[in-house]
């Protein structure tokens, strides 16, 4: 970060502030100085370069899939459900029968869509079963901590990332960048 480049967001902060009157005005209201905010500013703009640096390499679409999936409380249970859509049930009047996922039940068990590794299904097994299934296809029983699931593959595609998920990765991808500097760096405590 260049002294020019501090001094130009210095000058923006200024003219927001309503001019050298009002931003001096501030910095005494805040107990600082000029120098204190041209500090804050530099280290802002450091910040924001190095985060940037990091996100950059971030990809701005993946793989999403919509599914929709069945809860049941034992296997032998999850094993009668998938029996009965092997012959002809349909599966969203099976899911809100059966299922005992309270937040997708009413839905005929819609998890809607989602890109691996975002976090939006809380269980991996269901998430890696989903992405292992071709659309229409029936999964096999998959046991996660809540149950039993049977999943099912509506639509597959490639798209945006939504932002709820680009917040996801790029601070997942901060936090793995700041524990690599953390484990290479020598620390010393001083007390």
């Amino acid at each position: 970060i260049t002294d020019p480049q501090v001094q130009q967001e210095l000058n923006v902060t200024r003219e927001k502030a309503g001019g050298d009157d009002k931003f001096l005005a501030w910095l005494t209201a805040n107990q600082q100085t000029e120098d204190d905010a041209r500090e804050q500013i530099k280290l802002d703009l450091m910040t924001n370069a190095l985060t940037a640096k990091v996100l950059v390499q971030l990809p701005r679409t993946a793989e999403y899939v919509h599914a929709f999936h069945i809860v049941v409380d034992s296997e032998a249970e999850a094993e009668q459900s998938l029996s009965q859509l092997n012959n002809g049930a349909k599966f969203t009047a099976l899911a809100e029968s059966k299922s005992i996922d309270d937040s997708t039940r009413a839905d005929g068990g819609d998890l809607d869509w989602f890109t691996r590794g975002a976090g939006n299904v809380l269980w991996t097994e269901v998430e890696d079963a989903a992405f292992a299934l071709a659309l229409d296809e029936l999964s096999p029983v998959v046991k996660s901590p809540i149950g039993y699931h049977l999943i099912k593959v509506v639509e597959r595609e490639v798209r945006p990332l939504t932002e709820a998920d680009t917040t996801f990765f790029q601070q997942a991808a901060l936090r793995q960048w700041m524990d690599g500097l953390k484990a290479t760096a020598k620390i010393e405590k001083f007390i």
